[in-house]
């Protein structure tokens, strides 16, 4: 008669025997696991019990990440972000609301780039990623130079960054550091150039767009439903969201019929899903802060013919104007 042990063992390699190995899902598992596995038991509980309670966690678990697949470029993507935040401690929440972002595949590597949008470029620099094998290396075009004296320095680092966020959390606007930035830039001949597409290019783009929905949309496989359900997931596990926070998460398909959103990228058929989080109750909008961690925009695509996540991208909406 099989013991305990092995038919759980047994138990867990079929329910998890479908899910894709991946490195930033591995380790938000894992996260997960150790934050619920806080024992609140006695000690004489049987080994059965215990090894039943952690498969019904990791089912649980698995239940989560069931059906999510990201993209080797998304698994990089994600890396690269993290080894940012530990390297420099750039967070999710400045990343998205400071820095856009390039991503460029190489053989056997990706290369990330953060620059700071807008003329937050120059002071706050880009920051390069590369990942290799499931390890990222990461450099700062700043690196060696001087960040102290606040906004009037020259290169800006995480103290000015947590300043920036501080302001915008208080005063829901830019003024307090975003005109320093400009002055900085001017004087290195580094300023944003202001220009408008003309009506042609405008036009043009729009035509280009509209083919690549019919394009996207011809070949979709999956209801919009069901990849709403899987960017939902993705943005849960992978963001690490509460239950709570999840509950008030909504999209544009919750509010306007029809929504759709159908595009190529990078040449695969796409279809975005938008998802809000707003912590802040619209009823009693003075007890509680404007801002709360991981408050913004959350832009999944899921490819129409696979369900695979081909990109997901958080905008905290700090950097706005308002």
């Amino acid at each position: 008669m099989r013991n305990d042990e092995q038919a759980v063992r047994e138990a867990m390699n079929r329910r998890l025997a479908g899910l894709r190995s991946s490195p930033v899902l591995d380790a938000k598992i894992r996260q997960r696991i150790a934050r619920e596995e806080e024992p609140n038991m006695k000690r004489s509980v049987s080994l059965g019990l215990v090894l039943a309670l952690v498969l019904t966690l990791l089912t649980a678990v698995s239940a989560v990440a069931a059906g999510i697949v990201l993209s080797h470029q998304v698994d990089d993507e994600l890396l690269a972000a993290q080894a940012l935040e530990s390297a420099y401690g750039v967070t999710p929440t400045m990343q998205g609301s400071y820095f856009g972002k390039t991503v460029e595949a190489n053989e056997g590597s990706t290369t990330v780039t953060y620059w700071g949008t807008g003329d937050l470029r120059y002071v706050l620099g880009e920051y390069t990623v590369t990942v290799r094998d499931g390890k990222a290396s990461v450099t700062w075009s700043h690196d060696g130079e001087s960040t102290a004296g606040g906004f009037e320095a020259e290169a800006w680092g995480i103290d000015q960054l947590n300043a920036m966020v501080a302001w915008s959390q208080a005063h829901h606007d830019v003024s307090g550091y975003y005109g320093q930035a400009m002055e900085i830039a001017q004087r290195h001949g580094a300023a944003r150039e202001n220009g408008r597409p003309s009506d042609g290019e405008i036009a043009a783009l729009q035509a280009g767009y509209a083919a690549q929905s019919e394009q996207a949309q011809a070949a979709a496989k999956w209801k919009e439903q069901d990849m709403i359900a899987l960017a939902r997931q993705a943005v849960a596990v992978v963001f690490q969201l509460t239950e709570e926070q999840m509950a008030l998460v909504r999209s544009p398909q919750d509010i306007y019929e029809p929504w759709e959103y159908y595009s190529l990228r990078d040449g695969k058929p796409v279809y975005s899903v938008w998802l809000y989080l707003t912590q802040r109750p619209s009823d009693r909008p003075d007890e509680f802060p404007a801002f709360t961690e991981g408050d913004g925009i959350y832009v999944v695509d899921v490819n129409v013919e696979t369900g695979v996540i081909e990109s997901i991208h958080y905008d905290a909406d700090l950097g706005s104007n308002g």
